[in-house]
């Protein structure tokens, strides 16, 4: 029985082989890989295994471009893998609905706000938020 970890790496292989013939996901890959450089060091490391069986228990894989697709059993909830090694968490809405998807941290919970030593409520920044929507996967000699 394979686990997330596995089918992310093999999915990986795909979408690299695949991008020798397509040049559009050709160069998606790469922008995802310098996505990652510039901004990966403030990304959190998580354990896919973990992260999957929490949000989506029992999903595979489904490949979408340079994506790795693990939804949960009525679809509300994605973990998105990047094909560069890093994940993100979202809750996907009805199609008619303006905003499709809401990026949520590696629990499932929304990422827009915190809360302060006092108990109250704050926006958070889109650069700050990003730190707690983006997480590197770990390699399996971390998990």
């Amino acid at each position: 029985m394979s686990d997330a970890k596995t089918e992310y790496a093999m999915a990986v292989i795909e979408i690299k082989g695949r991008s020798r013939e397509d040049e559009a996901l050709a160069k998606k890959v790469r922008s995802s890989y310098l996505e990652l450089r510039s901004y990966g060091a403030n990304w959190a490391k998580v354990n896919i295994n973990e992260v999957v069986a929490e949000i989506a228990p029992g999903a595979h894989a489904e490949i979408e471009g340079r994506k790795i697709c693990y939804y949960n059993s009525d679809r509300t909830m994605v973990v998105m893998a990047d094909v560069a090694g890093y994940l993100r968490v979202a809750r996907v809405t009805s199609a008619n609905s303006k905003n499709k998807i809401h990026y949520l941290d590696v629990h499932g919970r929304s990422a827009d706000n915190y809360t302060d030593e006092n108990g109250k409520q704050h926006g958070r920044k889109r650069s700050d938020r990003n730190a707690y929507t983006h997480y590197r996967i770990k390699h399996r000699d971390e998990m």
